[in-house]
């Protein structure tokens, strides 16, 4: 499969998943969380109308926690902490 194949698939997987829906809260990870996960920085945890969950990692594979940019200038980056 091509790159722009790839790019496709996953670009229609992911609108399928957020497109149309709102963020109803945005909060941190909790503790309980973060045992779950194996990690020790909690991420920003966007919360959708349909109950969805949505965070940023460091890699595919979970290693870590992530953290945000945005085209904000007050905030350009949301930490991970």
């Amino acid at each position: 499969m091509g790159r722009s194949n790839v790019t496709e698939t996953w670009t229609k997987k992911a609108s399928e998943l957020l497109v149309g829906k709102t963020i109803v809260s945005v909060r941190y990870m909790t503790a309980e969380e973060l045992q779950e996960v194996g990690w020790v920085r909690s991420t920003l945890v966007v919360e959708l109308s349909d109950g969805t969950l949505v965070w940023p990692m460091s890699d595919e594979a979970g290693n870590d926690a992530g953290v945000l940019q945005t085209t904000d200038n007050k905030l350009p980056t949301i930490p991970r902490i």
